[in-house]
This record gives structure tokens, sequence and C-alpha cells, in this order.
């Protein structure tokens, strides 16, 4: 079995030097019918840095995932746009495939932000208004990107014939919907 508990670590308290390192391990024991049974972690071994270095490798993060974002909001008014030129089954199956390649990345990106968000918290990196400007202009809008078009059109996507007026007219307009929400959410 796996089992994963969180520790909360205040460093403050130890008064480790900007430039010292951390090392960390976890160890374990179980109740095994046969007797207690012991097992250690490897260390992992964390650097100290200044909060303002902390503050600007997160910054960078962010930027790098940002600048992947506009990369997938161009793949978005690409696939767009080869919905006006879908011709065949074949085209349609690739079609899908794309699309299921920019929801796969936009949630990869939310991830990591999110990821990032955490660490700002739990290093304190910012204000409380800070943290709530991107979970509500950033985080939320993601996933509800996620949730309210990049799902549907994925199914939609997959069952899509060329032939099909209609359902290829909902695909333009959600695709429509989706690029335009990618360029709100990139303004944030």
């Amino acid at each position: 079995l796996d089992v994963q508990r969180t520790h909360l670590l205040r460093l403050d308290p130890m008064k480790i030097p900007t430039g010292g390192l951390l090392t960390l391990n976890a160890t374990a024991t179980d109740a095994c019918y046969t007797g207690e049974q012991t097992s250690r972690s490897r260390q992992i071994t964390f650097r100290i840095v200044p909060p303002e270095e902390l503050f600007r490798e997160i910054l960078l993060l962010q930027q790098s995932e940002r600048a992947k974002f506009r990369k997938q909001a161009d793949e978005a008014a690409a696939v767009r746009e080869q919905l006006t030129t879908l011709s065949n089954a074949n085209d349609a199956i690739q079609l899908a495939r794309r699309h299921r390649s920019v929801q796969r990345e936009v949630i990869r990106i939310t991830s990591s932000l999110s990821a990032t968000l955490t660490e700002m918290r739990l290093n304190a990196l910012a204000t409380d208004e800070a943290y709530d400007l991107m979970q509500k202009n950033v985080l939320n809008p993601l996933k509800e990107l996620n949730d309210e078009l990049l799902n549907p059109q994925k199914d939609a996507l997959d069952g899509l014939k060329p032939q099909d007026s209609k359902s290829l007219g909902d695909a333009m307009d959600r695709q429509d919907r989706i690029t335009a929400r990618m360029e709100e959410i990139l303004k944030q």
C-alpha cells in the first residue's frame, strides 16, 4: 500500500543561513503481525535561497508557462482554421488529436501554475490579494476553459463527420469561443 502524509516544516526556527543546505528524509514503521518493519526514504537536499531569488525563479517559471500557453492558443487558432477545410474522416481524426494535445498541455500548464501559487503561499512571497488575483483571474478561468469548452469540444471532435454541417458549425463556434477565452486568459 502507498500512504502519503503531509508534514509542514518551519525553517525559521532552524536559522539556516542563505546558501546553506537542508537535507531531509522520512522514516516509516508499520505494524506488521510478524513485527515492526521500518523503511527510510532517500534523502532530498534543498539549498536555502533568499526570498527574492525564489520569487524571481517562480516568476520566470510563470512567464515560461505563459509562453507555452500562448503557443497553445496559437495551436487552437490553427485547429479552428483546419475546421474550415475539413474534408474527410482522416482529417477529422487528426484534428481531434491536435485538440487533445492542446487540452493536455493546458491541463499541464494549469497544474504547473497552481504549484507556483502554492509555493508562493507556503513561502509567504506575496500578499493574500496577489494570491487571490492569480486564483481568480488565471487558475479559475483555466479550469473553466477545460470544463466548459475543451472537454465538450474533445467529445464533439471525436465523433465529428465532415458531412454533418450542423455539428461542424457547432464545432467551429465552440473553437472560436475557445480561442477567445484563451486570449482573455493571456491578458490576465
